[in-house]
This record gives structure tokens, C-alpha cells and sequence, in this order.
């Protein structure tokens, strides 16, 4: 027996730079921006350190018309989606997430 296929990833950050929103030719819509996630850690002397990072995040459909006037650089929000990862230009992989939900943690102009 195989085990489970789980693709499920939750991320709460801020938006690094403002959306990009376009439709498709096949008429869906897309909103694609980067993520920037912050993390603070205590190192093996009990130093703190700081990490950030930034994951693309492209939502579709009817969520991305409806956020695509909310959104703006700085924005902090809670993504849960999958991620998906394909091959870009010259031969770079890239894994994105794919958003199933975007919740704002600030409201607009924060």
C-alpha cells in the first residue's frame, strides 16, 4: 500500500511586493505575488537569529478578482494551498504556492 498523497502547506506573512493581476487566455483570472515569511530561532550559543523567506503564491479564479483590489505590498495574510513546482525560464524550477484560501490580517492601508 502507498502512503497518503498530502500537498498541503499554511503560511502567514507579509506581501513583498504588490500583486500582479491578469487573466488568462482562456478567461481565468490570476493574482501572483511574493510572500515574505519571517522566522526567529535561537542558535546552539542561545543567540537569536533571523530568517526570512519569500515564496511566490498565485491564487485564481473568483478569490483573485475578489482580492485583487485588497491587496498591496505590505499586506499581512494567512495562505493555506498546495504547492506546485514546474520549470521557468532556462530550465529553473520553480515551486509556487498554490492558494486555496487567503485571509487578510490587516485591513487595508495598514
Amino acid at each position: 500500500m502507498s502512503p497518503p498523497h498530502i500537498n498541503q502547506v499554511a503560511l502567514t506573512g507579509r506581501l513583498a511586493e504588490a500583486p500582479v493581476f491578469s487573466i488568462s487566455e482562456w478567461g481565468v483570472a490570476h493574482l501572483s505575488a511574493r510572500l515574505a515569511v519571517h522566522r526567529s530561532q535561537r542558535n546552539q550559543d542561545g543567540q537569536w537569529e533571523e530568517e526570512d523567506c519569500l515564496f511566490r503564491v498565485t491564487i485564481q479564479a473568483a478569490l483573485a478578482e475578489h482580492l485583487a483590489e485588497s491587496l498591496q505590498k505590505g499586506t499581512c495574510v494567512f495562505v493555506t494551498g498546495r504547492l506546485r513546482s514546474h520549470v521557468g525560464p532556462g530550465d529553473q524550477e520553480i515551486v509556487e504556492v498554490m492558494a486555496r484560501n487567503l485571509q487578510l490580517l490587516t485591513e487595508t492601508g495598514a
